[in-house]
């Protein structure tokens, strides 16, 4: 604990210093967002690689650049995202399908308690109508 005390307060000194002579020389606003992505650079530089990098104090850090996010880059992102969610997405209700499908009392349950909420919900599927269905809900989990 007081390792990490330590090294926390070895964290947080900079940022105020910096924080601190950047609201004595500047007039109005501070960019706080700039100001923490720099902080976070830093703090990650430390963890990850034991390197200081000095981010607050240099604008124009080589490892802060590495950090920026471009267009191609933050499309490609989303690419993975959206292959990683439809992939757990489509395993996840193909598993339940074909469980069902071996177990045909269960799926008459699930069906009927399905029929039962939309029922009282005039066919509409809304987030409240599906909260109702319990048995739903353990079927999937």
């Amino acid at each position: 604990i007081r390792e990490q005390e330590a090294w926390s307060r070895d964290q947080i000194q900079p940022i105020a210093a910096l924080y601190y002579h950047v609201s004595l020389t500047t007039q109005g606003s501070i960019e706080m967002k700039d100001l923490m992505a720099k902080y976070g650079t830093d703090v990650i530089g430390t963890c990850a690689f034991g390197l200081q990098f000095n981010s607050l104090n240099n604008p124009d850090s080589e490892f802060r650049a590495m950090g920026q996010m471009t267009d191609d880059l933050l499309a490609a992102q989303c690419f993975v995202f959206f292959l990683a969610g439809f992939e757990t997405s489509s395993s996840t209700i193909s598993s339940c399908l074909y469980e069902l499908a071996l177990n045909p009392e269960i799926q008459e349950r699930l069906r009927e308690e399905v029929d039962t909420v939309l029922h009282k919900y005039k066919g509409t599927i809304t987030y409240e109508a599906i909260q109702e269905m319990d048995y739903l809900g353990r079927a999937i989990d």
